[in-house]
């Protein structure tokens, strides 16, 4: 039997959650236009800072990088 016909539906399943994720990021994306819009948001979290709110601390920062991007945050000092 050749490998192809071992296992016919891991290459859909694959194809599959490519797809979702696309979708996804697709989704979640803000182009140019749209961040150059968000002016007031913006503002707003700037003004949250000011009062003390959304203040991290580095160990927080590295959480939420870590949870938001892994390969991000450390595939830099895995390179070869």
């Amino acid at each position: 039997m050749p490998p192809s016909s071992v296992c016919p539906f891991s290459s859909c399943n694959v194809d599959r959650f490519n797809r979702q994720l696309r979708y996804a990021y697709n989704k979640n994306y803000v182009g140019e236009v749209e961040a150059s819009q968000l002016g007031p948001e913006l503002a707003w979290v700037n003004r949250q800072q000011e009062a003390g709110l959304f203040d991290y601390t580095p160990t927080e920062k590295i959480a939420d990088m870590m949870k938001s991007d892994p390969w991000g945050t450390f595939g830099p000092w895995f390179k070869d």
